[in-house]
């Protein structure tokens, strides 16, 4: 059983790096033919889906948000934050970075945050999203 376990981990990881790569491919392309980004369902980790949505539900709340006040949110360090927001920016997902007093504050493409509202775009569960209301 824990070899199928961890043969099963291994296929997921090969299929999220499938999937970046063909976002990337998909967004390139796009970019060439079109100024507005166009997008797509985006695979996250259970992991990433947290630190999106507290990003999302956060700065919607607030405004632009820091790493900190994220990792408080989810009992996560702030390195770890920092990280998985580089694998948000780097599978697609618009985050925007502002620096105000040499901190940087975070905060999501109003046009992405609107498409996530309407279509799910990162395929956030219920469970998932009761947990940050």
């Amino acid at each position: 059983m824990c070899n199928v376990d961890s043969k099963i981990d291994k296929l997921n990881e090969k299929i999220e790096d499938l999937q970046l790569f063909i976002n990337r491919l998909v967004a390139k392309d796009d970019k060439k033919h079109n100024e507005e980004p166009v997008y797509t369902h985006i695979f996250l980790t259970t992991k990433e889906k947290e630190v999106f949505l507290a990003l999302y539900t956060m700065a919607e709340e607030k405004g632009p948000i820091t790493y900190k006040a994220i990792s408080r949110r989810i009992c996560l360090t702030e390195f770890m934050v920092r990280e998985y927001i580089i694998n948000l920016i780097e599978k697609g997902i618009p985050v925007i970075k502002k620096y105000v007093n040499q901190e940087v504050y975070l905060d999501i493409d109003q046009k992405f945050r609107h498409m996530q509202a309407k279509e799910n775009l990162v395929d956030i569960n219920e469970s998932m999203a009761k947990r940050f209301v």
